[in-house]
């Protein structure tokens, strides 16, 4: 009984916080426990912290929390899209789905740690990342939000030259973004062939209706940068621990996919921190201080933290 009337109270206030800051202009749902479907609904979010500590999500198939789909521990903003039917954990930050949020709203591209969207964050084009000062950073590109594999991964310091696609989504990670070097070079379009001049028609006696677009309303919001949280705690976020399989000595690859670079082996038996899971991979520290992917059919989730634990970076 006590139970189910704390699980009421939780719920309850998941909903009153909502409702309170959705008298903003946006619905913004805070740090909690979500069945997507119900209170929140499918769709891109926009995940922002809270605080001066890092922001945590973890995405999964099932309420027990097995069957991990993406998780991300990030300090400016992360963008996440969520499908009917799955189990979200929000720790440290809220959601604001984008369709609310971007029609008024811009993130600040220029802080560390953002993910952004080419062609609606930024635009297309070749980019300078910079690493934070004697910092192991890593980029990502994905094709969508799903946090799944990504089309091209790098761990790198000091600084890289990256380009990217309209659609495409960079993550940035102990990194930012620098000045656009290079945009994409237009394809010359053949002029069109003219056609036949159509017979002039009559005039319409009378005009369609215009629809006319409803200017919203400049509400205060929570700071869509994540600017604020520039004491987020500095090093390796860990998100949880794996074992290996007995039997196993899986190749560790500098990419979530068979197509990355294989840069060592994980041992049989042994257990390794993890930074990230996606539905397929995770990413893990090795004894030697690299940092790379296994496939999740070759090792066991033994721990999960929540919230995330900070280890200096090596």
């Amino acid at each position: 009984m006590k139970k189910t009337i704390a699980v009421l109270l939780a719920l309850f206030a998941v909903l009153s916080a909502a409702a309170a800051l959705g008298e903003t202009g946006m619905t913004v749902y805070p740090a909690g426990d979500y069945r997507v479907g119900r209170v929140i609904k499918p769709g891109e979010y926009v995940l922002l912290p809270t605080g001066s500590a890092a922001g945590f999500f973890r995405l999964t198939k099932d309420v027990a929390g097995e069957q991990v789909v993406a998780t991300g521990v990030f300090k400016s903003n992360s963008l996440l899209t969520v499908n009917q039917g799955e189990y979200l954990k929000l720790s440290g930050c809220q959601a604001i789905s984008a369709a609310e949020f971007y029609p008024a709203h811009r993130l600040d591209t220029s802080v560390p740690g953002v993910m952004l969207k080419v062609g609606r964050d930024i635009g297309a084009g070749s980019y300078r990342i910079v690493a934070e000062a004697d910092v192991l950073a890593n980029y990502e590109i994905f094709e969508d939000s799903r946090h799944g594999e990504p089309l091209e991964n790098r761990l790198f310091r000091e600084e890289v030259e990256v380009a990217v696609q309209d659609g495409q989504y960079l993550k940035l990670s102990a990194c930012r973004l620098g000045e656009l070097t290079a945009t994409p070079v237009p394809t010359a379009t053949p002029e069109p062939t003219p056609a036949p001049t159509p017979s002039p028609t009559p005039a319409k006696t009378a005009a369609d209706p215009v629809q006319r677009e409803t200017p919203r309303g400049n509400a205060e919001t929570p700071k869509p940068s994540g600017a604020a949280n520039t004491e987020a705690p500095h090093g390796l976020a860990l998100v949880g621990r794996i074992k290996i399989q007995a039997g196993r000595n899986p190749a560790v690859r500098s990419a979530a996919s068979t197509r990355g670079e294989k840069i060592g082996a994980a041992r049989a038996e042994a257990e390794y921190e993890v930074l990230e899971i996606t539905e397929n991979w995770y990413r893990i520290l090795l004894e030697d201080g690299q940092i790379g992917w296994v496939n999740s059919g070759m090792a066991d989730l033994v721990k999960t933290y929540d919230p995330p634990r900070y280890i200096p970076i090596p």
